[in-house]
């Protein structure tokens, strides 16, 4: 090959490669922005509109301003096992019951009957508290008392529990269970009762979550379940989600988000509801794999997070290729361009 022809098929791939960097997709991954990646994160909520991260060693961080600022950190004793953040203050469901975080640090939330054991989940709405621990459900009033629920279920461990405000002012409480399914407490009711039309015998609910027109969702060991309805039957959500493990359920303006063990699964929202058979689609992470399965999502107006072993949000990111094309480009736009210049002037 003569240096003229050489020297033509470097500037036209050079041209080839800058018009595939102008096109070059940069879809968004998955990438870690975790201030103690590598001592396992537990939990982690949206908390005064800031991202809050409490790890398994007892540390306790928020996000302010894209950095990382450290709170108190949790007692020995007491590892967190959730969040519940919001507007009011921060709470801390731990191995040894429910702790606030105030300005002399984190106290423990006390009261009769108080839960004490390893709180598995915490849910609030309306100023009621309701706990789930390894002994039952737990509620405590607006007005800060304390009172226990029962199991739904003598045998199961209750794992994740929702609560419902109604139009009279109290509130439905749901438990989701391991190998019971879900179970309701209606206002005012004492007994539990069963809700597992059309779900698998012994499922194990381990999410629940609302989508904008209202359907609940369940995600289980078995798949993700819908349910129009209190008491109506649960439907099969399909698509390529399959029967993957459902571990968290989150959503943004056009987008549900499931966890499971191989990552994060999105399907389209459209008005404000799910199909019966949306378009799943795996979202990558940026080092090729997460450090555990995914067992929070959380979402706000920018970009969602993920808890899996360490923190993650999803950012667009530039390949390894892309920054070939970068390099490459002008190396052999400039290199064409002397062997051209050389081989005209040696003519």
């Amino acid at each position: 090959m003569s240096r003229r022809t050489l020297a033509v098929v470097m500037i036209v791939t050079a041209l080839v490669a800058l018009f595939a960097i102008a096109r070059y997709p940069t879809e968004p991954s998955w990438q870690a922005d975790d201030p103690r990646r590598g001592a396992h994160l537990t939990a982690m909520a949206w908390w005064q509109e800031h991202l809050t991260l409490a790890h398994q060693d007892g540390t306790v961080w928020q996000r302010r301003q894209g950095d990382w600022e450290e709170l108190p950190s949790l007692p020995e004793e007491a590892r967190s096992t959730v969040l519940l953040g919001g507007d009011g203050p921060l709470l801390a469901g731990t191995t040894r019951g429910i702790l606030t975080l105030d300005d002399d640090g984190w106290t423990a939330l006390t009261g009769e009957q108080a839960p004490e054991g390893r709180i598995s989940h915490l849910a609030q709405a309306d100023d009621t508290l309701v706990a789930a621990d390894n002994r039952g459900v737990w509620r405590r009033s607006p007005d800060g008392d304390w009172s226990e629920l029962g199991r739904p279920d003598a045998e199961a461990t209750v794992y994740r529990v929702m609560v419902t405000p109604q139009d009279n002012g109290d509130v439905l409480v749901r438990s989701g269970s391991i190998e019971a399914g879900v179970h309701l407490l209606w206002p005012g009711a004492d007994d539990w009762v069963a809700d597992n039309d059309g779900l698998p015998a012994d499922i194990k609910v381990l999410s629940f979550h609302t989508l904008p027109d209202g359907t609940l969702l369940a995600g289980t060991d078995e798949g993700l379940f819908r349910q129009q309805e209190p008491m109506s039957e649960w439907q099969q959500v399909g698509g390529l989600l399959g029967d993957r493990r459902v571990l968290t359920l989150a959503h943004d303006a056009d987008r549900l988000y499931a966890g499971s063990d191989d990552g994060v699964w999105r399907a389209p929202l459209a008005d404000d509801s799910l199909e019966p058979e949306p378009d799943w689609l795996p979202m990558p992470a940026r080092e090729g794999q997460l450090d555990a399965p995914v067992a929070w999502v959380l979402t706000d107006d920018a970009t969602p997070w993920i808890v899996a072993g360490s923190a993650y949000n999803l950012r667009s990111s530039r390949t390894p290729e892309w920054y070939i094309l970068v390099i490459g480009a002008p190396v052999l736009l400039v290199g064409g361009g002397l062997l051209l210049y050389g081989a005209r002037h040696r003519s």
